[in-house]
């Protein structure tokens, strides 16, 4: 059956809605934080994605978060997928997402509230009847601000079955457009969302009026599964991340169940925006801007997720590569020839290689920038793959608005010899120098970082990993990084491990900065006082 949405139109019953949440529920991991420039960044790339709705955060939670959505909704001013704000139940909440998604030329204002007993009297110390009042009068102003309103009922799988109808019949009629259920500790089994979800069609009128959404967490490895099984029940919006980055465990993993949706089509007629050969690149991303790679093995986009090692593996895919591959690497965006460009390449050839890695318009500057580190590696290694150019693109890519730039290093170590680093960094457009010795190398070289920017920190996590294979392979460095409570890491990638350790804590270390330099814009201001 067909729904006229205020957001999209009529909706055949077939079509999928992809709602990301990767810049608010993806962005509340510890140490996952990203500045403007780096969601910004991430936005585009979910909408060159095919992502239908992105959530670019919670506008109350802080003027940097407010910002974020902001720029966001600006950024989408004429076209483009929805921009969603998170609000609690409240005025000021509510009034901060209107106010901060005013410029986005579609708009969705996304309004949650507790409803099983345990969150009502621990956390919200509220009666069922207070909560139904606050759905009716927060979707109520929500409607105020967009005729696209989702409400969502926290541990909703874990409500009174009665009393979860009743609080999405009083949402409907308030005005909400979606209804989202989520699992949000992670509880239940396929089983229990799609009784959840075949409940709720069954017995709230209007609802056949609405969109249904999931958001399943992964405390229980779970959040896939759960959401296959919602959609299945009759859900068609599903609540995702790339990489199932979220809160604990993570959430369901958007290239997961867009990769279900196709490979499964038999079982799982339906349809998506999504372009999964973008799949790849945008992991990949998310990777460097906040310094966490996946694991190998994680399905569709780990370094193995298509490797085969076993000889009978081998001979089978050989012979024929559906044998042990269920989808092609091509199809969510590995390249079957990895073998690139070299030292002799020139400009042309390199913007043509970023054409065909998904790269879209990066400007002249970032491409100069980008193709200046390519000659540089090209002359170090002895073969480029695509794997590195991916690396430095992004390296270089994230880094475009940095206050701290890494400009020379030189490193002294040896057997019985104390190591010692002497390096250069700019500092808004200043030039400042430190040199030190240390445990090692790497140890040498973040104390004359701190030498040359004097800072107080604690380094939590120090880890190298390599892009590809062979003793003259790039390096990706993360660095974790703790100030004052906050968590923020950092990514670099060269041929030198050294040089890949500093780019990553001068990664890490200009999110701090970030961190600490948020203001509050007018317009927040506003937004609360209205």
């Amino acid at each position: 059956m067909a729904i006229n949405h205020p957001s999209f139109g009529t909706l055949d019953d077939n079509r999928i809605i992809f709602f990301d949440t990767t810049l608010r529920d993806g962005e509340q991991s510890p140490g996952f934080s990203m500045n403007i420039e780096e969601k910004l960044r991430m936005a585009e790339a979910l909408a060159e994605l095919g992502v239908d709705v992105i959530e670019a955060g919670f506008a109350i939670a802080s003027p940097g978060d407010f910002e974020s959505v902001q720029s966001i909704a600006r950024k989408f001013a004429k076209d483009g997928p929805v921009v969603a704000s998170l609000s609690r139940a409240n005025a000021a909440d509510i009034n901060a997402s209107g106010e901060a998604l005013k410029g986005a030329a579609r708009k969705r204002v996304h309004i949650v509230l507790a409803t099983s007993d345990l969150h009502m009297r621990v956390k919200l110390r509220m009666s069922r009847d207070e909560v139904l009042e606050a759905i009716e009068r927060s979707v109520t102003l929500g409607r105020s601000h967009s005729d696209d309103v989702e409400w969502s009922a926290e541990d909703g799988s874990r409500t009174d079955p009665d009393f979860l109808c009743r609080c999405v019949e009083t949402a409907i009629k308030a005005g909400a457009t979606t209804i989202n259920i989520p699992d949000t500790v992670g509880y239940s089994m396929p089983e229990d969302m799609a009784r959840i979800f075949r409940d709720l069609r069954n017995r709230v009128p209007g609802i056949e009026k609405i969109v249904l959404s999931a958001h399943n967490h992964n405390d229980l490895g779970m959040a896939v599964a759960n959401t296959v099984a919602a959609i299945q029940a009759g859900v068609r919006q599903i609540e995702s991340t790339i990489n199932g980055i979220g809160e604990r465990a993570g959430n369901a993993s958007l290239e997961e169940v867009a990769m279900a949706l196709r490979t499964r089509h038999d079982a799982l007629p339906f349809r998506t925006g999504i372009t999964t050969q973008r799949i790849l690149k945008t992991s990949k991303l998310l990777a460097t801007i906040t310094g966490f790679d996946v694991q190998p093995n994680k399905a569709i986009v780990g370094r193995n997720a298509f490797a085969h090692e076993s000889g009978i593996h081998q001979d089978g895919v050989l012979k024929d590569a559906s044998t042990y591959e269920i989808m092609t690497p091509e199809s969510v965006g590995w390249s079957t020839n990895s073998l690139v460009l070299g030292k002799h390449s020139g400009r042309a050839a390199f913007r043509d290689k970023l054409k065909a890695l998904g790269y879209g318009d990066l400007g002249d500057n970032a491409v100069n920038d980008a193709f200046r580190r390519f000659k540089e590696l090209a002359d170090r290694k002895k073969v480029v793959y695509d794997e590195d150019v991916a690396a430095l693109v992004d390296d270089e890519v994230v880094r475009g608005n940095d206050r701290v730039k890494l400009v020379g290093l030189t490193v002294a170590t040896g057997l019985g010899v104390r190591p010692m680093a002497t390096l250069a960094l700019e500092v808004d457009g200043e030039r400042r120098d430190g040199m030190a010795t240390g445990d090692g190398a790497v140890d040498a070289t973040f104390i004359a970082i701190r030498q040359a920017f004097p800072h107080d920190v604690t380094l939590k996590l120090f880890a190298v990993q390599s892009v590809t294979g062979g003793t003259d392979a790039q390096a990706r460095v993360t660095v974790r990084l703790e100030e004052g409570g906050k968590l923020v890491d950092g990514q670099g990638a060269d041929t030198d491990t050294i040089v890949a350790s500093a780019r990553a804590y001068v990664h890490a270390l200009n999110k701090l900065l970030a961190k600490r330099e948020r203001t509050a814009p007018p317009e927040f201001q506003k937004a609360l006082s209205a």
